[in-house]
């Protein structure tokens, strides 16, 4: 699954279960960068694995969720380059995704599986609960 239909998947999601629109966006963008980071570091020697996403509401919020390779090391946000490496970190196109998941979720782990990892997120729920 590419960040494309997980956006989609997720957007319909949480219009049927009647989400606002500031909400919706919020959290299609987090479940794109979390499968764009499980795809670009779930490759093994060229292979992508499989990758798969959930969306679900709690008693806590709106929890998305990605599984994929389990990787070497817990996933990390990266933080911003400073003095000269500043100016050319500013240039790369990749290395920000977690920092704008740990922006946008009120929360946010990873939870390690026999043969996967989930990266996880929370978010508030803004519907008024019955």
């Amino acid at each position: 699954m590419g960040p494309g239909i997980a956006r989609r998947q997720v957007r319909t999601a949480l219009e049927r279960w009647g989400v606002s629109e500031h909400t919706i966006e919020r959290a299609a963008l987090l479940i794109s960068e979390l499968v764009t980071n499980a795809v670009e570091h779930g490759n093994h020697r060229g292979r992508l694995r499989m990758v798969w996403c959930h969306v679900r509401c709690t008693s806590g919020g709106i929890r998305l969720g990605v599984w994929g390779p389990p990787g070497n090391t817990v996933p990390q946000p990266r933080r911003p380059a400073e003095g000269a490496d500043a100016d050319v970190a500013t240039l790369r196109e990749s290395g920000r995704g977690l920092l704008i998941v740990d922006a946008l979720s009120d929360q946010w782990g990873t939870r390690r599986g026999r043969v996967s990892r989930e990266v996880w997120a929370l978010i508030s729920d803004d519907r008024a609960q019955p």
